[in-house]
């Protein structure tokens, strides 16, 4: 317990370091995405992934890395799970697929979860994703652009994402 809260202080920390040397993002088009979920809180991964192809984003420029508490989640071409004891202490990354997921340069990484989850939120931290979207945060700092809809309707969120997405000339 009192480790968590070391290691929890410690990510915060790392954090708000990475975020006071984010660019602002590029102009250019997005094609490649990358979700970062809350596995413990939604469940959907694949029926969110489904959503993306409605609007023109192909499954193989899809990747997921979701969170989970379930140690019998099995890893496929496009999703990777993560447990929090793969993030060590210091920031640490103990498995191999979240590091080739943490180099990938995303032209847009969605930041699928809606509350202060410091594992994700220093994954996103380390992203080279030029454009970062995602829920209302108390660190505003997290996502360049944010979406304020319920977690579970991914459709509403999904549908408000393009719709600004095509505002702002991204797609």
């Amino acid at each position: 317990m009192f480790l968590d809260l070391i290691k929890k202080l410690s990510l915060k920390n790392i954090v708000k370091n990475n975020l006071a040397k984010t660019e602002a993002p590029t102009p250019k088009k997005i094609v490649t995405v990358g979700l970062l979920v809350d596995g413990t809180k939604f469940f959907d991964i694949e029926p969110l992934m489904a959503e993306f192809n409605k609007y023109g984003i192909e499954d193989k420029y899809i990747r997921a890395l979701v969170l989970t508490k379930n140690k019998s989640a099995e890893n496929s071409s496009n999703i990777i799970y993560i447990r929090s004891k793969d993030i060590g202490m210091s920031g640490e990354i103990t498995d191999s697929n979240i590091k080739i997921f943490e180099d990938y340069r995303f032209d847009m990484l969605v930041n699928y979860y809606d509350s202060n989850q410091i594992n994700l939120t220093y994954l996103s931290s380390l992203s080279k994703a030029d454009f970062r979207v995602g829920f209302r945060l108390d660190n505003k700092l997290v996502n360049h652009f944010m979406i304020d809809s319920p977690i579970f309707d991914y459709k509403l969120f999904v549908e408000e994402l393009f719709k600004y997405l095509n505002v702002l000339n991204k797609i």
